[in-house]
């Protein structure tokens, strides 16, 4: 069908939309029976989900809730195959308030539904639940009394926390007493133990005391009231036997308990802490019912139950209305809207006999208790006055009873007691109003003048004493008619009809009730009462029964109704007066014969407190504009401060006043003695511990600074002078270098004039050589200018001179000069410039200044070098004895004085065990009669606060009472002789322990002093066998290679006319040199021991490339083009390694030195001198790895040094923080506890002699605590 025109058309409302949704899913669910399984748990999900969207909140969470049970208890979720239909879903009605479509049973049919979730799945119902928790907790309550909703709200919390404080007060009091009494059975079942034992017992039992005397004066600070101040107060009498502390503290005064909560100005209710009645609920699952978790033990006393075991909430409310009651509660999650939420009202509830009681009832959500569905705190205060009403229902108009009701007409409640709840509450209406009307308007109040009539309680008495069944005789209606049987009453009733979900019930109160005697009979059988107004403030009760009927109506169990007539009716004149009246105009009035008349004062102190109330409401309000109200309220707040500080001057006079007729009694001095020793603050002993243990401490931490800085710098220094060690070669292997280019070109200059090569020849072979004169004679300028900056160096040079010889008019003439060691260097260099700038001009040098200086000085030069570097290394390696030297003194040192630190330590704590010893000692003073009375003591005080808790709250503390107590046993005691203890086995507390961490600690640092000074020892050796094979090395870098220069040198010896004979042999020990170092290092590298020398790892990877691998390889890439040599020179042995090439270059020298001694050359090799300078440079970076692994290791070993060392220390430093806090701290607190042991002596004891104050007298003097 389609619209043809607008007007057609409606709008859609969101009611509209809510119901057109709520139909499509009821449409798809019918179908579900067609679905797969999974079909159906994915519609399930989605249908949640909707559910929550459109605010279904409590359908929504149902359904979430069936899905996660299912979920973690792996059941099947059971669905039925028709559905749910509402009748209404605007926003006033929910799904919740649907009716199922009748369906026929026999097509009933149930789908079983497997329930899978995912995590992701299941996290997110979990938060949809939560969510909707959430959102329907804050759809709760109104704001039309946001203020009085918060006062009461706050109330709540406040109360449930300091109910929950005294709640754990009282199980914790039952935990310490049943502590203490296994302490003292121990002690007695075990009288030969050990003092250790005995010790440990006693610290565990007085930290827990300690624990919760600190707890409960912080409970005290935060609610000074009384009955805080009487759970302290009984803590230090029953527990502590500390009668100085609790006579103290009962001389307090503090703010009674209800005065905690002064500031909570609430609506109908007077805030009495001893008299609140109150019980948590959690809301089930489904959210219908109710689950009792806890309650006050004022509302077992309220409702007449012993506990809450066997108790249920339904119980709690009249029979016909607990059918109805889940109905009631959806309709609160519903609308949210309920006159006890966070607001008191009258309400009623049931108690165990069937009775009902009037009471002002709250509630409000509540997290003092952890549970995953609601939790709700229901408060409850019984009405000072009950109303006298009773209830009817059901089509033979049972009744329900008020527990007034008995009082009222005089009937002796002994007997209703002793009849179960079901008698009482099978009494119909007829049985008491024969002539009750049966017709009542369902809008209209009804006052009703008639008579009434109850069975005799005397009669039923006497039945029972008969042993007659008293339920048949009073559910007996023939009983009733009897009228020796019952007694007759005029009354004035309330006549009103409530419903419940289309059930009706009538509400029945009594105006006045007058018993009519034999007298009153003879003249007027019933008298005309006064019309009652229902609403008026005289009689709230019915205006508060219109939207009440019982604690379901927390959730808005009744329907509010408003009578809008009240009928006034005679039985006895059948008259029926109609008077239209508005509520604002109807008024009641007692008669003077009503029986709760003593009860006016009490109810005109609650409507006092209620227009208090509101007079707060407003002046809260006024002060927000009025200022000088404001200023009035600050003078106000300042008298008040003032009052407070004279209280607490009369508080303190008052305290002083009682202590001072106290101390003239001997057990006051002896528990004042007692306290006077825990109380004191001496620690002297304990002090010199901690003190000498952080100067042990802080000594150790010294040593780890030690290793970090002058351990550290100190080998550091070493392996930077290693550079000493190579001062020989740091000179001559540059120079050599330099020499060996000189003597290859003269050789070949020689070999021309000598025809041994032709001009081709001689060309080829010199013109390759001139490109490394430059690199050659840098290389030795850098090298020279290092030895000269090194400051290592500088004090070997000092007092360093050589005579010099210089050329004279020519060649043939020399002159000498006496030079220091520097000026000879730098004379050296400017020759050498000469050398380059003549070779660079590719002139000949014989016969020139610088060549004569040269050769002149050469063989002085070396030995005075060989000398220098002797020097040097002896002296570094006298310095690295002497180093370990040092080293192993510095650590004996450290050894002795910890040693001796220790020992002190040791003998201090002795004496601290010594001063526990006496403390514990004094327990001997304790007979085993003395801890079975105290035993005795604390099981009754068990027994008798297991069955009253509250008890503790209601303590109180008279000293004297107590001291003439104490006294009147002394007498009975005197006559018995005490069975004293057995000797401990062991009076002595163990040392070993104590001892034993000292002797930790010690090993701590012995074994990290040992790993330092086994290491450094081991660096030391290893440095001292290193620097020989250094300086081995540096040797080679001049010696391998220049033996061919010797060799030239010696062909043409007879140029040199300014050297003599004694040169020629000096050159001869050169080349025996030479030939001794290849060999020695031949022999050293063939069996040489890694792990005993500073050889880094990357330095031996290198030295076995280079003995077997092509040297050309190791060369520098400036000096590249030498590597041309490597296949044609020396037969190409340059391509097997270093030791083929020294091996062969030591055996050909030998072969031909042996021909003619090098006189004259016999035969000629080419590239000779080229191959001898590629081995030099290999071993320059031979040696430069080595020096570079040398230093490597010593820094890794510094840096390991360090961070063992810092490790050390920052133990060292957590040691004396741990030292100077937490093991302070736990030294105190164990002398402490020590000292609190004395209030485990038996209380009996200080009834006997006076050994027990000497002991603590001698105590006192001598340990001076």
């Amino acid at each position: 069908m389609f619209i043809s025109e607008i007007s057609q058309a409606n709008a859609i409302t969101q009611p509209i939309l809510k119901q057109f949704l709520r139909s499509r899913i009821n449409y798809i669910m019918e179908n579900k029976n067609i679905l797969k399984n999974t079909q159906i748990s994915e519609l399930i999900f989605i249908q949640t989900l909707m559910y929550y969207d459109y605010g279904w909140l409590t359908d929504c969470i149902k359904n979430l809730t069936r899905l996660l049970n299912c979920s973690d208890l792996n059941q099947n979720l059971i669905i039925k195959n028709f559905v749910q239909k509402t009748t209404n879903l605007d926003d006033s009605s929910n799904e919740t308030s649907t009716k199922k479509v009748k369906s026929d049973p026999q097509l009933t049919q149930y789908i079983y539904v497997k329930v899978q979730l995912s995590m992701t799945e299941y996290c997110r119902l979990h938060f949809i639940l939560h969510l909707a928790k959430f959102k329907l907790k804050s759809f709760l309550g109104t704001s039309m009394y946001a203020y009085q909703q918060l006062m009461v709200s706050d109330f709540i919390t406040s109360f449930l926390q300091y109910d929950k404080t005294l709640r754990d007060i009282q199980s914790k009091t039952l935990n310490l007493i049943h502590d203490k009494i296994n302490f003292y059975h121990q002690t007695i079942k075990n009288d030969k133990q050990n003092l250790n034992h005995f010790a440990q017992q006693t610290k565990k039992i007085c930290t827990k005391l300690t624990s919760f005397k600190r707890m409960i004066k912080q409970i005290y600070d935060q609610y000074p009231c009384k009955s805080m101040q009487r759970c302290l107060c009984f803590f230090q009498s029953e527990l502590l036997n500390n009668y100085y502390q609790a006579n103290k503290t009962s001389t307090i005064t503090s703010m009674t308990d209800d005065k905690i909560f002064k500031n909570k100005k609430i609506r109908n209710y007077e805030i009495q802490i001893e008299q609140t009645a109150y019980i948590i609920l959690s809301i089930k699952g489904d959210l219908d019912d109710f689950n009792i978790e806890q309650g006050s033990s004022f509302f077992l006393q309220l409702t007449g139950y012993e506990t809450y075991k066997d108790l249920q909430f339904k119980q709690l409310l009249p029979k016909f209305m607990r059918k109805f009651h889940p109905i009631i509660i959806n309709k609160f999650f519903i609308n949210g809207q309920s006159r006890f939420y966070k607001n008191f009202n009258q309400s009623f509830i049931q108690t165990k006999i069937g009775l009902l009681k009037t009471i002002f009832l709250s509630y409000d959500i509540t997290k003092i208790i952890k549970n995953q569905n609601l939790v709700f705190a229901a408060f409850l205060q019984e009405l000072p006055d009950q109303k006298c009403f009773i209830l009817s229902y059901g089509e033979k108009k049972k009744l329900i009873f008020s527990e007034n009701f008995f009082k009222k007409i005089g009937f002796d409640q002994k007997v209703i007691l002793n009849l179960p709840s079901i008698v009482i509450n099978n009494i119909y209406l007829q049985y008491l109003f024969p002539d009750f009307p049966i017709t009542h308007s369902e809008t209209e109040t009804s006052q009703v003048n008639t008579e009434m009539r109850f069975l005799i309680d005397k009669r039923l008495k006497e039945l029972q004493k008969q042993g007659i069944d008293l339920s048949q005789h009073i559910q007996d209606f023939k009983q009733w008619e009897k009228v020796e049987q019952i007694c007759l009453y005029n009354v004035t009733i309330m006549i009103t009809s409530r419903f419940i979900n289309d059930q009706s019930y009538l509400l029945i109160e009594f105006s006045s009730i007058t018993r009519i005697t034999k007298s009153s009979q003879d003249v007027s059988k019933f008298q005309t009462l006064q019309n009652f107004d229902q609403i008026s403030q005289k009689s709230p009760f019915l205006k508060e029964r219109g939207n009440s009927i019982s604690i379901a109506s927390q959730m808005n169990l009744s329907l509010e109704a408003q009578p809008k007539r009240v009928k006034v009716i005679d039985i006895k004149t059948k008259e029926i007066q109609k008077n239209e009246l508005s509520e604002d105009e109807v008024v009641f009035r007692k008669d003077e014969l009503q029986i709760h008349v003593p009860y006016q004062s009490q109810r005109q102190l609650l409507s006092d407190r209620k227009n208090e109330t509101q007079q707060e409401f407003f002046n809260l309000d006024l002060l927000r504009l009025d200022s000088n109200i404001q200023s009035s309220l600050e003078i106000q707040k300042s008298q008040i401060n003032s009052k407070k500080k004279i209280d607490q001057n009369d508080e303190i006079q008052s305290q002083q006043s009682s202590l001072g007729g106290l101390k003239e009694s001997q057990l006051f001095k002896k528990f004042e003695m007692i306290e006077k020793i825990i109380k004191s603050n001496k620690f002297r002993t304990i002090i010199i511990y901690i003190i000498l243990l952080i100067l042990l401490t802080l000594f150790w931490i010294s040593y780890s600074i030690m290793v970090v800085t002058a351990m550290s710098s100190q080998l550091l220094q070493f392996i930077q002078e290693i550079d000493m060690i190579s001062l020989h070669a740091s000179i001559m292997g540059p120079h050599e270098l330099y020499s060996s280019i000189k003597v290859t070109i003269t050789a070949y200059q020689q070999q021309y004039r000598e025809k041994y090569i032709d001009n081709t020849t001689f060309q080829k072979l010199i013109d390759p050589l001139y490109q490394f004169n430059a690199p050659y004679y840098f290389d030795l300028q850098d090298s020279f200018f290092e030895v000269l900056k090194n400051d290592h160096l500088t004090e070997f040079f000092i007092d360093q001179y050589e005579t010099v010889y210089f050329m004279g008019n020519n060649d043939t003439e020399t002159y000498s000069k006496v030079l220091s060691f520097r000026e000879e260097l730098l004379a050296i260099i400017n020759y050498q410039y000469q050398f380059k700038r003549l070779f660079d001009q590719r002139k000949n040098a014989p016969g020139q200044p610088h060549q004569v200086f040269q050769f002149a000085n050469y063989f002085n030069l070396q030995d005075q070098l060989e000398q220098l570097t002797d020097e040097i290394l002896q002296f570094s390696k006298a310095r690295s004895i002497s180093s370990n030297s040092q080293w192993l003194i510095v650590w004996i040192l450290y050894q002795i004085l910890s040693v001796l630190l220790g020992i002190i330590l040791m003998l201090v704590k002795k004496r601290m065990l010594k001063t526990y010893e006496n403390l514990l000692s004094l327990f001997y003073y304790s007979d085993k009669s003395a801890i079975e009375q105290e035993i005795f003591k604390l099981k009754n005080l068990y027994q008798q606060l297991s069955q009253n808790q509250e008890a503790i709250q209601k303590y109180e503390f008279d000293f004297k009472e107590r001291e003439e107590l104490i006294k009147r046993k002394k007498k009975d005691n005197n006559q018995q002789k005490p069975e004293k203890f057995k000797t401990w086995k062991n009076k002595k507390l163990p040392q070993l322990i104590p001892l034993l961490g000292i002797f930790l600690m010690y090993a701590y640092f012995l074994v990290f002093s040992v790993i330092i000074y086994q290491q450094t020892q081991n660096y030391l050796i290893k440095y001292k066998q290193t620097t020989d094979f250094y300086r081995l090395v540096q040797d080679m870098r001049f010696r391998s290679g220049t033996i061919y220069v010797y060799r030239e040198i010696l062909f043409r010896w007879s140029n040199f006319t300014y050297l003599n004979t004694n040169d020629l042999n000096r050159l001869y020990q050169l080349i025996e040199k030479s030939q001794n170092v290849t060999q020695e290092y031949i022999n050293i590298q063939n069996d040489l021991q890694n792990d005993q020398y500073l050889l880094s790892e990357s330095y031996i990877n290198f030295i076995s490339q280079v003995e077997n691998q092509n040297l050309c390889n190791f060369i520098d890439a400036k000096y590249i083009n030498l590597t041309v040599y490597c296949q044609i020179s020396l037969d190409g042995v340059l391509l097997k390694g270093m030791i083929p090439s020294l091996n062969y270059i030591s055996t050909a020298i030998r072969n031909q030195q042996a021909i003619n001694n090098f006189t004259k050359r016999v035969e000629v090799h080419f590239y000779e001198l080229e191959g001898a300078q590629i081995i030099s440079q290999v071993f320059s970076n031979v040696s430069q790895q080595l020096k570079s692994g040398m230093i490597d290791l010593t820094q890794h070993f510094n840096q390991t040094n360090e961070i063992l060392s810092y490790l050390f220390m920052a133990s060292q430093i957590i040691m004396s923080i741990i030292i100077l806090s937490c093991f302070r701290k736990s030294l105190i607190n164990e002398f402490i506890m020590y000292k609190k042991s004395l209030y485990l002596i038996p209380i009996k004891v200080f009834l006997g002699d006076n050994s027990l104050e000497r002991a603590l007298r001698q105590l006192e003097f001598t340990e001076k605590i």
